[in-house]
């Protein structure tokens, strides 16, 4: 796994969560329609999140895969939210071209975020050193 990535990721994670909290503060997700702007609001959720990542980023910059290992983290949790945003879209049949631009930023968003839940996972998954 090449830490370089991985601390990156974290950092543009990290950006994107603040852009997503921005985004449901202004109401932007209800552009899109009501029940993605419903959906939307269990972003709050990670309002928390950032803390975290700040952490995983540390830990990855020293290699403490112990630490890692030993935490939950909740970067799955938001793959999973951006995932039930997605499909709500897809369902919907909303072209991300033509979608309010915070449709757009959703799939990068959860770009970003599955790769770094990627690099977490394969960190508890290798053996302990």
């Amino acid at each position: 796994m090449d830490l370089d990535q991985g601390i990156h990721l974290c950092r543009s994670a990290r950006r994107d969560l603040g852009r997503m909290l921005a985004a449901l503060e202004r109401k932007s997700f209800y552009d899109a329609g009501h029940d993605i702007g419903h959906a939307a609001v269990g972003g709050l959720a990670f309002k928390g999140m950032d803390q975290e990542l700040q952490r995983l980023e540390q830990l990855l910059s020293v290699e403490n895969y112990r630490a890692i290992r030993e935490h939950e983290w909740q970067v799955s949790d938001l793959v999973n939210h951006y995932d039930r945003l997605i499909d709500l879209v897809e369902g919907r049949g909303l072209d991300p071209e033509k979608a309010p631009s915070v449709i757009g930023h959703l799939y990068r968003w959860r770009d970003t975020a599955g790769k770094l839940a990627q690099v977490v996972c394969q960190i508890e998954d290798s053996e302990p050193s």
